[in-house]
C-alpha cells in the first residue's frame, strides 16, 4: 500500500513595511550624517552640531563689525522653551573674538525685542549662505571616524598629557605629601618634629641588632621599647 503524504500549503505572507527614508525620518530621531537638517526640530540640530563638534562660518552680515572669517563650532546646548533651543557657540577666528561665546538659534528667528530685532541669524541659513548646496552634516564636511582612526586620536592625546611616564621619587623635594617610604637624599631629611622622639630624624635607620641599638643617639626610646615588650 502506498501512502500519500499530505503537505500543509504554505501560510501567507505577512507585508512588512518598509522603512521611511533617513531624509524623512521622524523629528524624534538622533540625526544621522545624511539626514537633512530641516526635517529635524531644534532640539534635535543643536545636540546634533554639539555632538559631532561641527565648525562653520557665519555670514559677514551676521556681525558687520567684524574684520576677517567667522569660524565657530558650538560648546553646549540651551533649552528656552518646549520648540526654542539654542546652540552656544564658541569663536574660533577671528582673533580679535577668540574664545568669546554666542548664542544662536538653528531655525528660529531672532527676538522682536532683543539686538536681532526679528532678524534671521539661525545656523541653517548661516550655513545654507557659506554652502549653498550643503543640507546634511555629510555636506558640511562631517565624517565618522574608523576605530583605528579613533584609537589613535586617543593614544596621541594620552601621549600629549604625558600619561605613563614612570615616577621618579628622587626628584621629589617637597613633603606635602609625605608616605611612609622618605627619600635620605632629599633636602630637609633632617628635619625633626616637636614630636619625634630625642636623636631621631627622617634619615635615621633601624638598628640591624642590639648593640647597635645601644649605641644609637636613641637608645633611650630602644630600651623603653625592650622593657615595654618584657
Amino acid at each position: 500500500m502506498i501512502r500519500l503524504s499530505t503537505i500543509a500549503p504554505p501560510l501567507p505572507r505577512t507585508k512588512i513595511a518598509p522603512h521611511p527614508p533617513r531624509a524623512f525620518a521622524s523629528i524624534t530621531d538622533e540625526i544621522a550624517l545624511s539626514d537633512e537638517l530641516a526635517n529635524h526640530n531644534e532640539l534635535a540640530i543643536a545636540r546634533a552640531f554639539l555632538r559631532l563638534s561641527v565648525e562653520f562660518v557665519l555670514p559677514p552680515h551676521y556681525r558687520p563689525d567684524v574684520t576677517g572669517e567667522m569660524r565657530v563650532i558650538g560648546v553646549d546646548t540651551k533649552k528656552l522653551t518646549k520648540t526654542k533651543v539654542v546652540l552656544i557657540v564658541k569663536f574660533l577666528t577671528p582673533q580679535s573674538l577668540k574664545d568669546s561665546i554666542l548664542q544662536m538659534y538653528c531655525t528660529s528667528l531672532e527676538p522682536k525685542r532683543g539686538l536681532g530685532q526679528g532678524a534671521d541669524l539661525s545656523i541653517l541659513t548661516a550655513v545654507k549662505c557659506t554652502l549653498p548646496q550643503a543640507k546634511s552634516e555629510y555636506d558640511n564636511g562631517v565624517r565618522v571616524m574608523s576605530d583605528a582612526n579613533i584609537t589613535r586620536a586617543m593614544l596621541a592625546d594620552f601621549d600629549s598629557i604625558k600619561g605613563g611616564t614612570i615616577f621618579d621619587a628622587t626628584q621629589v623635594d617637597s613633603f606635602d605629601n609625605e608616605t611612609s617610604e622618605h627619600n635620605p637624599f632629599g633636602k630637609g631629611h633632617n628635619l625633626q618634629s616637636v614630636r619625634d622622639p630625642i636623636g631621631y630624624t627622617r634619615a635615621t635607620p633601624d638598628p640591624k641588632h642590639h648593640g647597635q641599638a645601644m649605641c644609637s643617639p636613641m637608645r633611650t626610646e630602644w630600651i623603653k621599647s625592650q622593657g615595654l615588650e618584657m
